[in-house]
């Protein structure tokens, strides 16, 4: 089974590995065989989940990723990661997705130069054991974390727990700091505002209720 879509801004992957002879092809190769023909510098949003098994990338893999200059959103869900060398810098991404790895994060410190513009930033169902690690984000433009699923979460104070380490976010596992669950499942750049609306939505409601009474 195989499915992509391809379109001027966004590709989309979904590989099963019940073939494995494409993990010996190169990266280079690849990306191409299974997206078909593109411009990487057209591209905006590229999902390659479950695309490739391994522990580390490669410069090979920086180097191929590098080509996409222009993302916005790179999800690599369930690659196998364990470490975060040899990411690919993408002066303008906005949202990464590394979910369903093997992640501790104890060295994400290597990443936060790379993303001048990252806003949202997806960690569940990794094997992080220490939220001290997550530390580093206090030095990026994060606002956005996703970090359930993990060794160290446990108990229902786990998130004011990383609002205290990291002031700087605003949203953690779908809760603002006030407790208001809000949905960020999707990518959409007008979701992006309702951390400043949604708060005094019900607010403004009752006033107008009120006025027309």
């Amino acid at each position: 089974y195989k499915m992509y879509t391809y379109t001027i801004n966004k590709i989309i992957i979904f590989i099963n590995y019940s073939n494995n002879k494409m993990s010996i092809l190169q990266f280079e190769q690849l990306l191409p065989e299974k997206l078909g023909e593109h411009n990487p510098e057209e591209v905006e949003e590229l999902i390659i989940d479950g695309l490739l098994k391994v522990p580390v990338f490669t410069e090979e893999h920086k180097r191929v990723l590098e080509h996409y200059n222009n993302l916005v959103h790179l999800s690599m869900n369930d690659l196998g990661l364990e470490q975060l060398d040899n990411f690919p810098k993408l002066p303008l991404l906005e949202t990464l997705e590394l979910s369903n790895n093997k992640l501790k994060c104890e060295d994400l410190n290597l990443i936060i130069p790379l993303y001048p513009k990252l806003y949202k930033i997806k960690l569940s169902h990794n094997t992080i054991e220490k939220k001290e690690v997550l530390t580093p984000l206090n030095s990026s433009t994060v606002e956005k974390i996703e970090i359930r699923d993990n060794p160290f979460v446990k108990g229902e104070n786990y998130r004011e727990e990383i609002f205290d380490i990291l002031p700087n976010i605003v949203i953690v596992d779908d809760q603002t700091k006030s407790g208001q669950e809000v949905d960020t499942t999707h990518y959409d750049e007008e979701e992006e505002e309702y951390i400043y609306e949604d708060e005094y939505r019900d607010e403004k409601e009752d006033d107008y209720n009120d006025d027309d009474d």
